[in-house]
């Protein structure tokens, strides 16, 4: 039986990041591990801290690598990420890290086969699961469940509905050969019950 780790990220949870202060001495593990991270990772966390220092000068980081999970999408052993600009910051700053209706960036980076890396998802989510089997290096990517905008393509709107500003849909994304394959869920414990029994899985 796999195990996997659960990772929960909701939008009330408030975790906090590095920034050009830090709130307590960082680890040179982890100066070592941060360095260690894809230079496109690094600029995209960076620039995003940036620009929640701009709006609170007092933000500080308490843990360097937070907002980043290395995982292996398709199990082929190269390094991939996912970060949410959500707990990159020490909060939710409306044109820092997040819009203005509080929904973040999760943003996928695939390894290519000249070692760079591409943006293979990038989406405006208002909560998000990532699950994965946590053995290794980098965990196996098993599925992400979004709650996104109620309009979008991934929630199959119904054609001519009228949604207002805070309508959300919960969806399941996996990844298979170089694809993202989409599910609509109306119930999240519903779908997180029916994966996790498919698989014979224990979603922790």
């Amino acid at each position: 039986m796999y195990i996997l780790r659960l990772v929960v990220l909701i939008s009330l949870t408030q975790l906090t990041i590095p920034s050009l202060a830090f709130a307590y001495s960082t680890s040179d593990w982890e100066k070592q591990e941060y360095a260690k991270l894809p230079s496109a990772i690094r600029k995209h966390v960076q620039e995003t801290r940036v620009s929640c220092k701009r709006i609170n000068k007092a933000m500080q980081i308490h843990f360097l690598l937070m907002g980043i999970t290395k995982v292996d999408l398709e199990g082929d052993g190269d390094f991939d990420y996912i970060v949410d600009d959500r707990k990159l910051c020490d909060g939710v700053y409306m044109g820092g890290n997040c819009g203005n209706r509080a929904g973040c960036d999760l943003t996928v980076y695939k390894r290519t086969p000249s070692g760079g890396y591409k943006i293979a998802l990038r989406v405006l989510k208002y909560s998000h699961y990532t699950a994965y089997d946590n053995r290794g290096d980098a965990g196996r990517f098993m599925f992400l469940v979004l709650e996104i905008d109620a309009w979008e393509p991934q929630c199959q709107p119904d054609s001519g509905r009228e949604f207002g500003r805070y309508d959300h849909c919960w969806v399941v994304a996996t990844y298979q050969k170089g694809r993202w394959q989409w599910m609509k869920a109306n119930k999240l414990s519903k779908v997180i019950r029916g994966i996790g029994n498919v698989y014979n899985l224990k979603l922790r």
